[in-house]
């Protein structure tokens, strides 16, 4: 029973130093910079977006998601970039099928510049 309580206290002692350092792991600038990051392709919400995409980015907004990926909703890049902006998006990509950007890919390359996007991705359609 003394071995087993040993055991017991050695196991708390060291389940307990290791939660301890896990905040400091956290704040450290690599951890948190990483986690300040995160994206969403806003394809992968098609129905959502085409419904109400002011809506559906204040909620992704308030999930804790910074950045999207996907082409431009409202009547213009003017307004939908605009809207980005009030909610604290960055427009971190732009893109399309394969197919389109093909038969296109000027309007897809201007799409992104005017974004300020820094990439341009092509999807396997």
């Amino acid at each position: 029973m003394n071995s087993t309580r040993r055991i017991f206290k050695k196991k708390s002692f060291t389940a307990a130093a290791g939660l301890s350092i896990i905040p400091s792991l956290i704040a450290t600038e690599g951890v948190s910079s990483r986690l300040g990051q995160i994206g969403i392709i806003l394809g992968t919400l098609k129905d959502e977006m085409k419904r109400d995409y002011k809506a559906t980015l204040a909620k992704l907004r308030e999930i804790g998601y910074k950045y999207v990926e996907g082409g431009v909703y409202g009547n213009s890049i003017e307004e939908y970039l605009r809207f980005l902006k009030k909610t604290g998006f960055k427009p971190l990509c732009t893109g399309s099928g394969m197919h389109p950007l093909k038969e296109n890919p000027d309007k897809f390359i201007r799409q992104a510049v005017e974004m300020g996007t820094k990439y341009l991705v092509c999807h396997y359609s």
